[in-house]
């Protein structure tokens, strides 16, 4: 019985490509019994009769595979299980060149900025860099109009991917041409851990770190996560509860502070069809953090949170509004998924 995925294959290979295209005369590959029956059936169930036709005539069938392959390694595309690609850079290095070059021309300001903000010198976007570049384009000054971090951080990102791209070699699958795509979908500050509140009059200091870890099938700017995202701990920071009497923004009285851990970066989506290593044509659909631009830190705000009042509020880290809820599960969730709003 012919499987189904077989016949999609068939049917991709006739619609997108010619017999001319890939002849050659060094191909050994046989296909097998049942992926010829499925490419006769195919000749019944599509369009595309004349084409598969010619493939069954062909004697030479490894040449498609071989131009397959080496137009997947042309493109340098990571294929494996539906999770991108992690290569070593070479150094420091973590962008062509070009790229490099190109982008600090278009953002110089924004690089100038950065190398005031944080005391360092930026003649490279690359290993010894990348940390000052992400600290201050996620900080405060991410909202400030005069400068574009959140469009030079998605150009950096897109720089590093494809720069990963070129040192990965592909051992397992084979992507169809023509069917890869990559695009940002969500940049800036993407997702919140969000922990529990310390209770007003609380004068005992927390102890809060900056790991986190976004699992597999978090919501994340609306997208369900196909990758998990972990980043461990290199910042500690200590806090105390409001103190007794403190008031929102709004005139409420606080009943705790939120120390909440937020992951900024962006958020990539990949699609393509590959040839896994059964021959099985499948379609991948990848959400994931792109984690050489990704950053994470811990941030503060008061909250006032009251059954007998049936009143959910979150102020805002900067103090200039408090959002209002119907709960507090809502509040939480909202703070948890749309960071943007409080900092």
């Amino acid at each position: 019985m012919i499987q189904e995925n077989q016949l999609q294959l068939a049917a991709h290979l006739a619609r997108n490509m010619t017999v001319e295209d890939f002849m050659t005369e060094d191909s050994v590959f046989v296909p097998s019994a049942s992926f010829l029956e499925g490419m006769e059936q195919l000749c019944h169930r599509t369009k595309e009769k004349q084409k598969v036709e010619k493939y069954l005539q062909m004697q030479k069938w490894g040449c498609i595979m071989k131009k397959i392959i080496s137009l997947s390694l042309c493109a340098a595309i990571f294929v494996g299980c539906g999770i991108p690609a992690c290569a070593e850079f070479r150094g420091n290095q973590i962008m062509s060149a070009q790229e490099e070059a190109r982008i600090m021309e278009r953002y110089e300001q924004e690089l100038e900025y950065i190398a005031i903000a944080s005391n360092t010198a930026i003649d490279h976007i690359d290993g010894n860099t990348i940390d000052a570049i992400k600290s201050v384009s996620y900080g405060p000054a991410f909202h400030n109009e005069a400068y574009q971090f959140d469009e030079m951080m998605r150009e950096i990102a897109l720089a590093v991917m494809d720069y990963r791209d070129e040192q990965t070699v592909s051992v397992r699958g084979t992507i169809i041409p023509g069917t890869y795509s990559r695009e940002i979908v969500a940049s800036g500050r993407l997702y919140e851990s969000v922990n529990n509140a310390i209770p007003v009059g609380a004068t005992y200091s927390y102890a809060y770190t900056d790991s986190i870890t976004v699992a597999v099938g978090a919501n994340v700017q609306g997208y369900s996560l196909s990758t998990e995202y972990t980043h461990a701990t290199t910042v500690t920071t200590s806090f105390s509860g409001p103190e007794d009497g403190t008031k929102l923004v709004n005139g409420k009285y606080a009943t705790g502070r939120i120390v909440f851990v937020i992951v900024s970066g962006n958020l990539i989506h990949e699609q393509w069809d590959y040839i896994n290593d059964y021959g099985q044509l499948e379609e991948i659909d990848s959400y994931f953090i792109e984690s050489t631009t990704a950053s994470t830190s811990i941030h503060t705000t008061l909250s006032c949170f009251s059954v007998s009042s049936s009143y959910w509020g979150i102020e805002t880290e900067n103090r200039a509004q408090v959002r209002t809820y119907s709960s507090e599960t809502a509040a939480l969730n909202d703070l948890r998924t749309y960071p943007n709003r409080f900092v």
